[in-house]
């Protein structure tokens, strides 16, 4: 049943659960018609649905009404569900979200099956389970040595204070461990890591914490960098906080369960009143950047206008860029470097490295005068990811024009929307850092996510194909003669777009004549010819300049 919280509301008597879907069958009586929605909200009190069952039978509500129950409503009920004559389908569109009233009884909805068929391919990540860890008789030991070592790190950086269990007003928040393993530019395993983590979930607002935001680097200030570095000649150094985290100052008052696995003998029921922000808290990245930003400026680096997590010094000869707890410093001289570097080391606990060979998820190849940066891994985890790691190899992004059909004929099509999402998701992340070469074709593929059909299946899969093939091809960024600080170059493809007849804009940004930024999108209003269409992109071009 809906709640009459508006005149648009509905009484609609609930049947079953969708199957592929989140959304439930919905009878109404007045006028004969079933629809599929996720609109919705029970005022009965325990009402039993099963995502098992048909939705062609009868079905005995278990809702129960404070008035006896009406014989002719019953009657016109089971008339609706044996005679197609006397009802009509209304198919599935996808509506705002509404969680179920708590009213239900969980415990008799029976779990769909339809995450189970593509659990494998959702979760390849590198995590590992502490119970399958500590199983694993071989690696045990090493995850036990990541597990004390970070524990070592939470006592020696006075993380919490061990205190007796708070009053009942008190809420005291758990924690678990996240394990997961290292691996380099070759993709072999090289660590084992352990961190302790918070389950900030359940933390409340102006309680446990108050403002969360806090910046993280852009990816073309980095690459602005690295075009400093190839063409006047800067020294690169990359280093990494260890436990960033854990140097920011609380702001509010919180209680944590001890660590699993390391509690104090006789104060088993003992909690930890945080000094520190933990992994996993809400205000933890705030507290970080907040401690990181002041420690900086004590060393005479300030924050540039156009990215906070950008740092320079009076004179600009060095840059600092910071990505949480990664930063890349350059400077022309390497003593200066090593001056500053010294400096945080004995504020915060560093590793560095000069002319990294990874940072933030890019893979870097220095040659003599060039660079070339790719996301190998990624590709080849979005591969393995979505089953396409065995594909033959095309010479394209794309076969020939987009299919323009759109619906889920079958059953099937609803679960593959999800994995559509997932890919679409993923590949344009990796097209707007370091492939843009595949950036149109992802770009013409999301307009389908939420109206998928089979060609438009069979086009990702041509992408990724292509993607098989050229998973090693790079950006270069080379010594250039011409240095000229930013350009930009932008075109239009006239009335691109056979459905609306707006056009698509594309432009590039370069540093130093190397690509540091890459966009195409499609113009908000119809241009009435293709001079219009190129003014048009040469202004969202400058824009960004």
């Amino acid at each position: 049943h809906l709640k009459m919280k508006t005149p648009f509301s509905e009484v609609l008597r609930a049947l079953t659960f969708e199957k592929y879907s989140d959304g439930l069958w919905l009878l109404n009586h007045e006028t004969g018609k079933i629809r599929v929605s996720r609109d919705y909200t029970f005022s009965g009190r325990n009402p039993t649905l099963s995502m098992n069952q048909p939705a062609s039978i009868h079905i005995e509500s278990s809702i129960q009404p404070s008035d006896p129950p009406n014989p002719s409503i019953q009657a016109r009920t089971s008339a609706a569900l044996e005679s197609s004559k006397n009802y009509e389908y209304v198919p599935y569109h996808k509506e705002a979200p509404r969680n179920i009233s708590s009213s239900i009884n969980k415990g008799n909805i029976i779990k769909g099956k339809r995450h189970s068929q593509y659990r494998d391919n959702v979760f390849l990540t590198d995590i590992v389970p502490y119970s399958k860890a500590l199983i694993d008789t071989i690696k045990a030991p090493e995850w036990k040595k990541a597990m004390a070592e970070e524990y070592h790190s939470l006592t020696s950086h006075n993380t919490g204070e061990l205190v007796p269990y708070p009053a009942k007003l008190a809420k005291v928040i758990g924690g678990m461990w996240r394990l997961s393993r290292k691996q380099n530019e070759h993709g072999k395993v090289y660590r084992h890591k352990a961190r302790w983590v918070v389950l900030g979930n359940h933390q409340e607002n102006m309680l446990h914490y108050y403002d969360t935001w806090a910046s993280v680097g852009r990816n073309e200030t980095f690459k602005v960098m690295l075009s400093l570095v190839i063409n006047f000649d800067y020294i690169p150094y990359q280093f990494n906080v260890e436990t960033a985290f854990l140097h920011g100052e609380m702001d509010a008052l919180v209680y944590v369960k001890q660590v699993k696995g390391y509690e104090v003998k006789r104060k088993e029921n003992w909690v930890w009143r945080l000094r520190k922000s933990l992994y996993g808290t809400k205000q933890a990245p705030r507290m970080w950047k907040a401690k990181l930003t002041a420690t900086l400026n004590n060393l005479g680096l300030a924050s540039a206008k156009s990215d906070e997590s950008l740092f320079v010094n009076s004179d600009k000869t060095i840059l600092l860029h910071v990505h949480v707890d990664d930063g890349f410093i350059i400077s022309k001289s390497e003593k200066v470097i090593i001056v500053i570097l010294d400096k945080l080391n004995n504020i915060l606990k560093l590793k560095f490295k000069k002319r990294p060979t990874q940072h933030i998820g890019y893979n870097l190849k220095w040659c003599n005068n060039e660079l070339k940066i790719n996301q190998m891994d990624l590709i080849v985890k979005l591969l393995r990811q979505f089953g396409m790691e065995d594909c033959k190899s095309v010479k394209t992004p794309c076969n020939g024009n987009f299919p323009n059909e759109i619906g889920c004929k079958s059953s099937n099509a609803i679960i593959k929307v999800t994995l559509f999402q997932q890919a679409i998701g993923s590949l344009n992340y990796l097209a707007h850092h370091t492939r843009p070469d595949v950036l149109f074709t992802v770009n013409q593929l999301s307009k389908y996510s939420t109206k998928l059909s089979q060609p438009h299946w069979n086009a990702l899969k041509h992408l990724f194909c292509y993607l098989n093939g050229t998973k090693d091809k790079s950006l270069v960024y080379r010594q250039q003669s011409i240095k000229e600080a930013l350009t930009g170059w932008a075109d239009a493809d006239y009335e691109n777009d056979s459905e609306d007849r707006k056009s698509i804009t594309g432009y590039v940004i370069l540093a130093f004549s190397n690509p540091i930024f890459w966009l195409i999108k499609k113009q908000m209003v119809v241009a009435q010819s293709t001079t219009e269409a190129e003014y048009i992109a040469m202004n969202i071009c400058s824009k960004q300049l």
